[in-house]
C-alpha cells in the first residue's frame, strides 16, 4: 500500500513539474532600454516602432535577443563610453554617417553619437560601439517585417 501511495505521489510531481508553464528568466533588467537612430532607420526597442524612411512598422525583439545585446552592452561598459568619440583632425571622408544610440539600464542612461566622418582618437571604443550597433542591426534586419519593407535605391556619393 505504501509503495502505491510513493508511486501516485511521484507521478503526480511528474505530471506538475512537467505541465506548469516555465516563464524563462531574464537577465536583462526590467528598465533596459535602448534607441538606434541611423541614417537610414530609428529604432525604439521599448514602443517596438521601427521608422525606415517613410515607412513605420512595429517590431518586437525576443527576450533573448534582448539579452544578447544587454549583454553586450555590459560587456562593453557601455554606460562608461564618452558622449562622442572625437577625431583625429588628421583626416575627412564623405559621405559620412553618424550613429546615435541610446541605452538604459540599472536606472543609468548613456546617449552615444558616433560617425565615420574621421578617424578617431580612440580606437577600441569606437571599434565597440560599431559593434554593438551592427549586433541590434544585425537582429532587427533578420525580422521578417523589416525584409518585407521597400527597398529604396538611394546612392550616397
Amino acid at each position: 500500500m505504501k509503495i502505491l501511495i510513493l508511486v501516485a505521489l511521484l507521478v503526480t510531481m511528474i505530471t506538475v513539474s512537467c505541465c506548469t508553464s516555465k516563464k524563462r528568466p531574464s537577465h536583462y533588467p526590467d528598465d533596459f532600454k535602448f534607441i538606434l537612430k541611423r541614417t537610414s532607420f530609428e529604432y525604439d526597442s521599448q514602443t517596438h516602432k521601427y521608422n525606415y524612411y517613410d515607412k513605420s512598422i512595429i517590431v518586437v525583439l525576443t527576450d533573448r535577443e534582448l539579452n544578447e545585446i544587454y549583454n553586450y552592452a555590459k560587456g562593453i561598459e557601455y554606460l562608461n563610453f564618452p558622449n562622442e568619440f572625437q577625431c583625429t583632425g588628421n583626416d575627412f571622408t564623405v559621405p559620412c554617417f553618424t550613429d546615435n544610440l541610446e541605452v538604459q539600464y540599472n536606472n543609468k542612461h548613456k546617449q552615444v553619437v558616433n560617425d565615420d566622418c574621421c578617424s578617431k582618437v580612440e580606437k577600441d571604443r569606437p571599434a565597440s560601439f560599431d559593434r554593438l550597433v551592427g549586433k541590434i542591426t544585425d537582429i532587427l534586419d533578420s525580422k521578417e517585417q523589416v525584409k518585407n519593407l521597400p527597398k529604396y535605391d538611394i546612392i550616397y556619393m
